[in-house]
């Protein structure tokens, strides 16, 4: 029995997109660390051939040197950003009854505001209605601090297990960085004569000019989106500056929301108090954040990428549904994976 085209087509598109999607959740927080090594040696390459060029040190030294740089360089950058975020946070917390006293302030004078006009239009008893909301909110809060307070272990569990993960992901990064450099040769050849060789060539090829453009071009937006929106916080003697700047960072790399979702209303605000200035750094902060987005996605993407903007948009929520955050950097890159299987296939 012949099967029609179409639905060989569709059977070969499920098998394509059920092996990314196993490949994505299963296969690559395994090999992870060790294409981050792969990656980062790579980079190190230049500044080896540096070293070995200009001081005539044998390549396997020159090797090392560099990736003692690149990976000292890496996690000296990273460290101080996660220290300065730390502090950040731990000021937040202690200082989040005092926030937590204010909003509560503030949604009380609105919510008694609202309640006396819907006393007047219903001709209520005064205070009839602002009781009843109080009475509500108040009921809502303590539900959500029970529950907060009650998964406050798990949580900070959690934080402990991520920050080891995160230990023992370095370490293996490291070692795997110097071994990989060790056996990179041998390891090559090993690859050039396989069987596998020219269908994984023909694939990477794609993903090279595609799939690696896009996660450049993402991780490039939203480092320099980080940079720009911690800096007019910094200016504005925010001491969440870097913090805040991170969210709002990767807030704008997810779809629809943009860092609009947290400069406008904060701009109206202070237009609103009177605060001029402040509103024009946050209204310029949001015009430099959508310029950035605009020009370098043009210029680092250009015409690489051989998909509509409508399937990114997508394959991103799409993402964001399936593995979380890193969903914005996976959605898209499993898209054009999918798309390149599909033609090899």
């Amino acid at each position: 029995m012949q099967i029609h085209p179409i639905y060989k087509s569709l059977i070969k598109l499920f098998i394509i997109i059920t092996a990314v999607y196993l490949s994505f959740s299963y296969l690559l927080p395994l090999i992870f660390p060790f294409l981050i090594a792969i990656l980062l040696v790579k980079l190190s390459s230049p500044i080896a051939h540096f070293f070995s060029d200009k001081f005539h040190i044998p390549d396997k030294i020159s090797g090392i040197i560099a990736i003692l740089i690149v990976a000292g360089s890496i996690t000296g950058i990273f460290s101080l950003i996660i220290v300065n975020m730390c502090s950040q946070f731990q000021l937040f917390c202690s200082n989040y009854h005092k926030y937590r006293q204010f909003c509560s302030n503030a949604i009380s004078d609105f919510m008694q505001k609202i309640g006396n006009q819907i006393d007047s239009v219903f001709k209520l008893h005064n205070g009839t209605c602002i009781s009843f909301m109080l009475n509500r909110f108040r009921h809502i809060q303590k539900i959500y601090i029970d529950k907060l307070c009650s998964n406050a272990a798990p949580i900070i569990t959690k934080c402990f297990s991520y920050l080891t993960k995160i230990l023992i992901y370095t370490f293996i990064v490291f070692i795997s960085m110097l071994i990989y450099n060790k056996d990179r040769q041998d390891i090559r050849k090993q690859y050039e004569t396989s069987i596998i060789y020219k269908p994984m060539q023909k694939i990477l090829s794609t993903l090279k000019t595609t799939g690696a453009a896009y996660v450049r071009a993402q991780l490039i937006i939203i480092a320099a989106n980080w940079i720009v929106c911690s800096i007019s916080f910094l200016i504005l003697r925010n001491p969440y500056s870097i913090l805040i700047g991170f969210i709002i960072a990767v807030v704008d790399a997810l779809p629809v929301l943009g860092s609009g979702t947290f400069f406008v209303p904060i701009g109206i605000y202070y237009i609103i108090t009177g605060n001029y200035l402040n509103a024009a750094i946050m209204f310029t902060a949001y015009v430099i954040t959508l310029f950035i987005r605009e020009i370098l996605e043009a210029r680092l993407l250009g015409a690489s990428m051989d998909i509509l903007p409508f399937y990114i948009l997508a394959s991103v929520y799409i993402g964001l549904n399936v593995f979380g955050v890193s969903g914005i950097i996976l959605g898209p890159f499993g898209l054009i994976l999918i798309k390149t299987l599909y033609k090899i296939c």
